[in-house]
């Protein structure tokens, strides 16, 4: 059993900061889980427990939590380029807020062989 490896990556930034949080600030959406295309939880009213947005896909594929997607390529094409090229293969960039206090814990509801 592996417990954890290092990875030897370059440092992922983007290429301007005013510019990321511009993008971001204008982009990043709450974000509701979805299952079967209707939302299954959805907070009070003007809470929300993430909030983010995709800035790469490579393929896709439906995800339980959407999240608006932004292209980077022209804004920020050097951020995009090192994650296009890392030597991972890398299907989704996303970048999330929590908008609450999660104390450690697991999602996992049965303990399984029990």
């Amino acid at each position: 059993m592996i417990v954890y490896t290092p990875l030897d990556l370059p440092k992922i930034e983007p290429d301007d900061w005013n510019v990321f949080w511009t993008i971001w600030n204008k982009n990043a959406k709450q974000m509701f889980k979805q299952l079967d295309g209707g939302p299954t939880y959805r907070p009070q009213p003007n809470f929300s427990l993430w909030s983010g947005m995709d800035i790469y896909i490579k393929t896709k594929k439906k995800h339980a939590w959407p999240a608006p997607y932004y292209d980077i390529r022209n804004e920020l094409p050097k951020l995009y380029n090192l994650i296009n090229t890392l030597p991972l293969n890398v299907e989704r960039a996303r970048l999330v807020e929590s908008k609450a206090y999660f104390p450690p814990h697991t999602d996992v509801t049965q303990i399984y062989g029990q």
